[in-house]
């Protein structure tokens, strides 16, 4: 990396300081200029649809910054010579760099022959949400009755009644943080030491200084808390603490965000990059990310969905919000609102839950801002050459999208004392220390703590089987649709059960061995969460390799054949198949939505292209054919 960076080692916890949160409002996702409408300058090819139609709108005075793929091999050092641009970064594990350049020769850089795809430095937003409390509720320290004193989340989230101390000894397990920064807090310290902060390092992106404090926003110490804090401020008060999913782990911070929560993509390529240079340094085994960016292409060609698909491929499991764009301006439910990377496949994607602030299940839901699926970013040609890409020259993603739900309203944690959410929404304060926000970026770190405590439970955890393993026992909600839950709201308890069964190393299984040997899947099961029986998922059969028979077994894919049967010999329509890619045999395209035959069918890759032939080489054996009776349209009308 290019691109210089502040590296802070921390010995001690500076306790000095009150606490933090985060903050956006909800807004209506509005692609229209990119998805909806016609792009009528010149179009390239290896140019984003947002860079396509801002091409004639540069102007000659003021140089762009642009995020260029180029090919394999080629010097991105040679290129900016040749076409006296200025190198920012580069990023070789990516093959990507982020370059200033003259308007006057993008053309030239596009048929250089020298790049793959080039985008413009989007901007980054937070995804939390601030809302004014009403007049019922409290600032103070909640005293939702509980068999003890433990917090809400790690109660409702089934972590609690894993054991009382599970998660609470420290380990040499880290969580990169890639948010607004991290200020050091009493409840992220050791448990033995005070004074002894389990944020084991702080890196700048930004181009503003932090000052004081290594969390100006206030975002990023509110998402740590959640993932790590220990509750100490709380310690002896007889009230419950505020504790996180995993206290005790180690964190790393990654700091993308400014004082006022503004970003770009060219910062979090820098940390991304610098998770992949420093993970065995640090042992960083997840990544949260509680950012994200519009999502104005296809995963297959967005900059940051193959920065994260990298990282994964590394043994690092990256954890994204879905966004929070469910809901129109009028409040009108909004399909289509997932943002970038979370339109990643092999990323896991959370979306919002509301608890209602009750320890009990029963009444959970999912959260009206909260995106839904599916991901709305495309493909396209100018087929006829005419200078616009129309709408039968696009092809949908249509990814299903989130994987999953967790806790994320109303959420209380670890604030940053003097940051700018602290200081502009006192009301948002509890007590000194604390502060509440709500939004998928404060579920996101549910997702990550307990992946985390997957990976301290079993060293041989690997990304696609925590997120397999976490989908699979997740609980349904009522009256919510797979757009909008995914797999359902994760339980902690039900997961651990599955884990304590899985072979030493999962990884080094061939197809059709299996990970879980005696652990029968078809026994329905029952785990009980603040006093409440739970039922343990059963829908998911297939993701990202690994596929859910009688028992769990390793999988290169499924396929089906035209009697609806699998090799497996399960019968289709008592299943969620959620996969690397959908073909379907027949060719057939829905125009108005999806058909849902006997069941429902559930993928990371919803493809109805018809070309057959050439989907099927592009997605390669983790695909799945499917034979007959599944129809997609590329409207927003779902089932």
């Amino acid at each position: 990396m290019n691109k210089t960076a502040t590296l802070t080692i921390l010995a001690v916890l500076l306790v000095s300081l009150p606490p933090v949160a985060f903050a956006q409002t909800s807004t209506a996702l509005d692609l229209s200029d990119s998805s909806g409408g016609e792009l009528t300058t010149v179009i390239s090819k290896n140019a984003s649809p947002d860079l396509n139609e801002s091409l004639g709108d540069l102007s000659p005075n003021e140089w762009a910054r642009l995020v260029v793929r180029y090919v394999p091999g080629e010097s991105i050092d040679s290129l900016a010579t040749l076409l006296g641009a200025n190198i920012q970064a580069d990023y070789g594990d990516f093959n990507t760099a982020v370059i200033d350049i003259d308007p006057a020769v993008v053309s030239d850089l596009l048929g250089s022959g020298m790049v793959e795809y080039v985008t413009p430095n989007r901007p980054l937003e937070h995804l939390g949400r601030i809302a004014t409390p009403t007049a019922s509720q409290s600032s103070e320290p909640r005293t939702t009755t509980t068999v003890s004193l433990e917090s809400h989340l790690r109660v409702v989230a089934g972590v609690a009644a894993l054991g009382q101390n599970v998660g609470m000894a420290p380990g040499s397990i880290s969580v990169a943080v890639i948010d607004s920064g991290i200020a050091e807090h009493p409840d992220l310290a050791t448990a033995d030491d005070p004074l002894q902060s389990r944020v084991l390092a702080h890196v700048d992106f930004t181009a503003s200084p932090t000052g004081a404090s290594f969390d100006p926003f206030g975002h990023g110490t509110h998402v740590a808390g959640i993932i790590a804090g220990n509750g100490a401020l709380m310690a002896g008060t007889g009230q419950r603490p505020y504790t996180g999913i995993m206290p005790g782990v180690n964190l790393v911070d990654l700091r993308v965000l400014d004082e006022t929560g503004g970003g770009s993509i060219d910062g979090l390529l820098d940390a991304l990059g610098w998770v992949l240079e420093y993970a065995d340094t640090y042992n960083i085994r997840v990544v949260n990310l509680s950012v994200g960016s519009a999502p104005y292409e296809s995963y297959e060609t967005d900059p940051l969905c193959l920065a994260v698909s990298r990282v994964i491929d590394a043994g690092i499991a990256v954890v994204v919000a879905a966004g929070n764009h469910g809901k129109t301006e009028d409040g009108e439910k909004l399909y289509g609102g997932i943002l970038s990377p979370a339109n990643a496949p092999k990323v896991i994607t959370v979306g919002a839950s509301n608890t209602f602030e009750t320890d009990p299940r029963g009444d959970d839901g999912v959260t009206t801002y909260s995106s839904r699926g599916p991901t709305r970013s495309f493909r396209s040609t100018d087929a006829d050459l005419d200078g616009t890409i129309s709408e039968d020259e696009k092809i949908y993603d249509n990814l299903l999208k989130p994987d999953l739900v967790a806790p994320g309203n109303r959420i209380i944690s670890t604030a940053s004392y003097g940051s700018t959410l602290y200081e502009e929404h006192p009301e948002l304060r509890v007590g000194a220390d604390y502060f509440e926000l709500s939004g998928t970026s404060m579920a996101t770190p549910v997702v990550s703590g307990l992946v985390a405590l997957m990976y301290r439970a079993h060293p041989g955890m690997t990304p696609s089987l925590a997120k397999a393993v976490l989908m699979r026992t997740s609980q349904h909600l009522d009256d919510f649709g797979r757009l909008e839950q995914g797999a359902g709201e994760v339980n902690a308890l039900a997961a651990a059960s599955l884990v304590a069964a899985l072979v030493d190393d999962p990884s080094a299984l061939a197809a059709g061995d299996p990970a879980a040997p005696g652990y029968d899947l078809t026994i329905p099961r029952v785990v009980m969460i603040a006093g409440e029986a739970v039922l343990v998922g059963h829908e998911l059969i297939y993701t990202g390799g690994w596929y859910f028979g009688n028992e769990l077994f390793r999988s290169e894919g499924i396929r089906w054949t035209e009697d609806g049967v699998g090799s497996g010999g399960i019968l289709w329509g008592d299943g969620v198949l959620w996969a690397d890619g959908i073909l379907w045999a027949d060719g057939s395209v829905g125009s108005d939505g999806i058909l849902w035959a006997d069941g429902i069918l559930w993928a990371d890759a919803a493809l109805s292209s018809l070309n057959l032939a050439a989907e099927a080489e592009r997605l390669g054996p983790d695909g799945i054919l499917w034979a007959d009776g599944i129809l997609w349209g590329d409207s927003q009308l779902f089932g």
